[in-house]
């Protein structure tokens, strides 16, 4: 099953900094398949809203091209409630290149779109939106033992 999502991208508001600062390691198999993502992150911007937490859903689907490349197509999507009165909303779509060495990990580079909220009350205080590029890794889960 594939899993591979790579989670808690650096989005730092103001500056933009989106390619690959901070991932989460992504958990993928190298086959066709479908993933879903469920988790928390966390964010600081310290100028900006301070620390933040929240809740992140991801979906991506694998396409394998031969037996060390696949592509991924993904959506991403995270709400966040800061230090501040703001909270921080985050849109994210992309395709990831994924290079197999193994078929235990891979290394990947990625295209992608974003779009992040500042919202307040119910209004947006600012967007930063547009391209960007990434890297990421990750490896193939395998359940051991009974």
């Amino acid at each position: 099953m594939n899993m591979g999502i790579s989670a808690g991208r650096l989005r730092a508001l103001g500056v933009s900094v989106l390619p690959c600062a901070v991932r989460r390691a992504a958990q993928a198999a190298p086959d066709n398949g479908f993933g879903l993502y469920l988790g928390g992150l966390s964010s600081s911007d310290s100028s900006l809203y301070g620390n933040s937490h929240g809740g992140l859903i991801a979906v991506d689907t694998q396409f394998i091209v031969n037996d060390h490349w696949s592509l991924n197509p993904y959506l991403l999507l995270s709400d966040e409630s800061t230090d501040t009165t703001f909270s921080l909303i985050n849109g994210e779509g992309g395709l990831q290149a994924r290079y197999w060495p193994t078929n235990n990990w891979f290394l990947s580079a990625e295209f992608l779109f974003h779009d992040s909220l500042l919202e307040r009350g119910g209004t947006v205080g600012s967007s930063v939106y547009g391209p960007g590029l990434g890297i990421g890794a990750g490896w193939r889960a395998t359940a051991i033992g009974r």
